[in-house]
């Protein structure tokens, strides 16, 4: 059984909750996250599977996300919003039809939107940020794009103050 040591000083912390030499909170991987690390995927398994936890987890702002949590929901809600667009008249005057998709929409987004910030404070999270980031939301063009740039960037290969690292999908 492969010892576990303190992020912050490097002592042994085996069964421990707090490192006795710094005090340092102590994050280990649950027996689940570990077993899910050794199993390969296929893309469409990974996808699934995130699309899965992003609407299970809607509601959970804590912890961290690896990056293909962020990616497949939206790759989701860019995928809908094209085939939905299949069904838009293209004209300039806008028909019965196009006020029926549009409302779908309207319904899609309002689905996501919450699972959305849930997904992007984990990701902040993952990034050694705070959530309280997401007010970048409230300046348009720039704020969206730094979130952007964040919620893309890589993970933090250690622990940090909000959990242990994720596993990878």
């Amino acid at each position: 059984m492969a010892k576990n040591y303190c992020d912050k000083c490097g002592d042994a912390v085996d069964g421990l909750e707090f490192c006795a030499n710094c005090g340092e909170k102590v994050w280990v991987a649950s027996p689940a996250a570990v077993a899910a690390a050794k199993t390969k995927k296929t893309g469409l398994q990974v996808f699934r599977s995130e699309i899965k936890s992003f609407f299970k987890n809607y509601s959970n702002f804590e912890g961290r996300s690896p990056v293909s949590s962020f990616v497949a929901p939206w790759l989701m809600i860019i995928l809908f919003n094209r085939f939905l667009s299949l069904f838009s008249s293209g004209n300039d005057q806008l028909t019965e039809s196009d006020y029926i998709f549009f409302a779908i929409q309207i319904a899609g987004w309002a689905a996501v939107l919450m699972p959305t910030l849930a997904v992007m404070s984990r990701r902040l999270h993952d990034t050694g940020r705070s959530a309280k980031n997401l007010w970048f939301f409230a300046l348009p063009v720039v704020g969206w794009v730094l979130l952007l740039v964040w919620c893309l960037k890589k993970s933090e290969p250690r622990n940090n103050q909000y959990g242990p690292v994720p596993a990878k999908a």
